[in-house]
């Protein structure tokens, strides 16, 4: 039996979480003005990479959108807290899509800054894959690469850079090199006699990690029974760290710190027996799971901020929960942030998230999209966790699913307190189900695929996800 004491406070707790509120958080969603956007291709002018100049409180943005803020500014422009910039006349890019297209990341080397990507003329000039700005003018970076540079990063004074290219600064290089201000120096010796002579060397992450040099992406190595790896710069050698992946199409995007361990982002699944879904964490040379990963398909890339790790990509599902291109990782597990991207480019669905940065405080969200939540924001817009205070009582799931699974019809109950805006029904890889969002609660679900769904409702108190078994 309870004492009195025990009793008591039992009560008093119920009183508490009926009678006072409790701080949550709530998102204030603020726009880049009217964002990016491109005349050839409207509603795709889409941003891959955010860099944030601490000097100066200066935003840059890169990517393969034509406009910025109404102004002509062809792949890289700048937010100065009011309005948008150009950098002279941008860059030009190859005619192509997905990764290999236009501006894709951006760093500071010294007093410059510096784009990469797949550009074959910047500021007007024949400048390929790389260059700097110096304020003015538009430089190349001790030469141009053959081929596309996806991404940087500045350690010890020098710019290192990974990518597809097989020459850099007129000297021969297969995907890895440094620039240390005046010359170029080769760093893929020896990774060919690592991962395989026929290998097809497609680099598209590094960063150093404990002193040492790390990197990886989609390389194919022909040797043993994995295809894509962590690989670590030890002296002039390469060796593997943690496990090689496995799976035809496996391969890792992103390389990322937090707490102190590895986190390895990609495309690659438990199914061939890898550490988790997309996303796992080497501790030293051991493989960690994240509490089930993410599913379906690849993250695309990781950011901490406020000691958490943000995570965006492709899937729909974190830790066995719905969320929607973008969760966060606590270190122990999933947490669902409660942003909505979604995009209507001729087919309603989930819109994409490339890049993250911290801006005045706030998160900044890069991608695909043109509606975070309930706000018009064209491909980038900065999230403002503020706290605003609910009743305890209030503090539950604003809609029930049911039957679930389900194989002819599914209903949705709200929870008293909370009416329905719309509802959303998307499956495995976002494209929205319905010919637009309803309010019905009884759907109809006879026709679609067996498989994993995702059913968003928006209510007067925010969105909530819920996921959709159809057997």
């Amino acid at each position: 039996m309870l004492s009195k004491i025990e009793t008591n406070m039992k009560k008093l707790i119920l009183f508490i979480s009926l009678c006072f509120p409790c701080f949550v958080f709530a998102q204030i969603i603020q726009r880049f003005g009217i964002g990016t956007d491109s005349f050839t291709n409207p509603g795709q002018g889409i941003v891959k990479t955010v860099f944030v100049d601490s000097s100066n409180n200066m935003l840059y943005a890169g990517g393969s959108f034509e406009y910025a803020g109404g102004i002509l500014s062809y792949g890289i422009a700048k937010w100065d807290g009011n309005t948008w910039d150009s950098l002279s006349c941008g860059i030009r890019r190859f005619v192509g899509s997905g990764i290999s297209e236009g501006v894709l990341d951006i760093e500071k080397f010294g007093e410059d800054l510096v784009i990469c990507g797949n550009f074959t003329k910047a500021g007007g000039k024949p400048i390929q894959g790389i260059a700097r700005w110096n304020g003015t003018e538009w430089f190349d970076v001790g030469g141009s690469a053959g081929g596309a540079i996806y991404q940087m990063e500045v350690y010890n004074d020098e710019l290192y850079v990974v990518g597809s290219f097989l020459n850099i600064g007129g000297i021969p290089s297969k995907g890895i090199a440094k620039w240390n201000g005046t010359f170029w120096t080769d760093l893929s010796q020896n990774f060919e006699s690592y991962c395989g002579l026929n290998s097809t060397l497609y680099l598209y992450t590094l960063l150093h990690y404990k002193g040492d040099l790390y990197v990886s992406g989609n390389t194919n190595c022909d040797v043993g029974a994995t295809n894509d790896r962590v690989s670590k710069r030890l002296g002039n050698q390469w060796v593997q760290v943690g496990p090689g992946l496995i799976g035809g199409l496996a391969w890792i995007n992103k390389l990322s710190i937090f707490q102190n361990k590895l986190y390895v982002g990609g495309n690659f699944s438990t199914q061939y027996n890898n550490p988790d879904n997309n996303i796992y964490y080497l501790d030293g040379n051991l493989a960690y799971p994240t509490a089930g990963g993410v599913l379906p398909v690849s993250v695309w890339n990781m950011f901490e901020y406020e000691q958490e790790l943000y995570v965006c990509g492709q899937f729909v599902v974190a830790g066995g929960d719905s969320v929607g291109r973008i969760a966060k990782w606590d270190g122990v597990q999933w947490i669902n942030t409660g942003i909505s991207i979604n995009r209507n480019d001729g087919v309603a669905r989930f819109g994409v998230i490339n890049s993250f940065a911290k801006y005045n405080g706030n998160l900044v969200l890069a991608g695909a999209f043109d509606m975070i939540n309930d706000t018009l924001a064209n491909n980038i817009a900065m999230v403002n966790f503020g706290t605003t205070t609910v009743s305890f009582s209030k503090a539950t799931k604003f809609f029930k699913l049911y039957p679930n699974p389900a194989n002819s019809t599914f209903s949705i109950e709200l929870s008293d307190f909370s009416y329905s805006k719309s509802i959303s029904v998307y499956n495995a890889v976002g494209q929205l189900m319905l010919p637009q969002k309803t309010t019905e609660k009884t759907l109809d679900v006879s026709s679609y695929a067996k498989g994993m769904y995702v059913v968003e409702v928006q209510t007067d108190k925010g969105i909530s996800r819920q996921k959709l078994i159809v057997e």
